[in-house]
């Protein structure tokens, strides 16, 4: 594990595309996710009252019976309600897919709720925009870092988010880092491994409990790629050959969730599309 992680601070100037501050954004995140798969950015544009709203209704979420949360299910693996699941006994989860969307927010909101929860509906929906957007922007800059900016739009228009809200039981030791309400983890996965054709890592995570504290709540947002993933021909050469073949989104999440060895993934895109 790095000793420090690395923050990139998303101030107004580094919001521009083209300017030297966006520029200088873009090489520490390129050089981040290719050494550690992961950084730190600094948001502050994010309001200290959706922080406080997002984590205050996540807990009313939590709070309803365990009937109601059931009905939170979907087809696609690991996008309802998660409990008691091996490996990871002490997480809970439910999940709001296409969350960028006010009509699915409404539709999760009504489900937990018959009778209505506009606040919660307008903090999941304003949360999923705002890390929409910030991703939005990493993703621009990767492109560009790599000179693949013609492909940008296809992989926007491709891209859905999958939101979801986490409760943590108190574990044994584990390695603890220390967020802001402006700071927001930003993780690769496994495809941006096999887009990138190996450049980029996966960031092998996990979560610690405060001693203090029973539970601990926190929220995932995750991008997935409608239809087939492809690394770009212009990251395919003689020094870097191709290492993965295409391979479809939700088909690899289907072999993630049925895999005996999810846990330790580090590795398993390289087992189900490795060349």
């Amino acid at each position: 594990m790095m000793s420090k992680i690395p923050v990139v601070e998303f101030s107004h100037d580094c919001l521009k595309p083209g300017t030297e501050s966006w520029l200088q954004a873009a090489k520490t995140i390129i050089k981040s996710l290719e050494d550690h798969g992961c950084f730190i950015a600094d948001y502050k544009d994010v309001s200290l009252d959706l922080h406080d709203t997002i984590f205050s209704v996540s807990k009313e979420l939590f709070d309803l019976p365990h009937e109601t949360k059931i009905k939170n299910t979907n087809l696609k693996p690991s996008h309802g309600y998660i409990a008691k699941v091996p490996g990871t006994p002490l997480v809970e989860a439910l999940n709001i897919d296409h969350a960028e969307t006010l009509g699915e927010c409404r539709n999760f909101t009504n489900l937990m709720w018959p009778a209505g929860n506009d606040r919660f509906c307008k903090a999941a929906y304003s949360y999923a925009q705002f890390i929409e957007k910030l991703e939005a922007m990493v993703m621009r800059m990767v492109f560009e870092s790599y000179d693949l900016e013609k492909y940008y739009k296809s992989y926007t228009d491709a891209a859905t988010l999958l939101l979801r809200f986490l409760k943590y039981k108190k574990p044994h030791d584990w390695f603890t880092f220390e967020p802001s309400p402006s700071s927001f983890m930003i993780m690769a996965g496994d495809a941006f491994v096999a887009w990138s054709n190996g450049r980029i890592k996966a960031c092998y995570h996990r979560v610690a409990v405060r001693e203090e504290h029973e539970v601990r709540y926190s929220l995932g947002v995750f991008s997935y790629q409608n239809g087939m993933i492809k690394t770009p021909d212009e990251l395919i050469d003689e020094k870097h050959p191709q290492q993965f073949k295409p391979f479809d989104h939700v088909d690899f999440l289907c072999y993630y969730d049925s895999s005996d060895n999810r846990i330790k993934a580090q590795s398993l895109i390289k087992t189900y599309c490795g060349v």
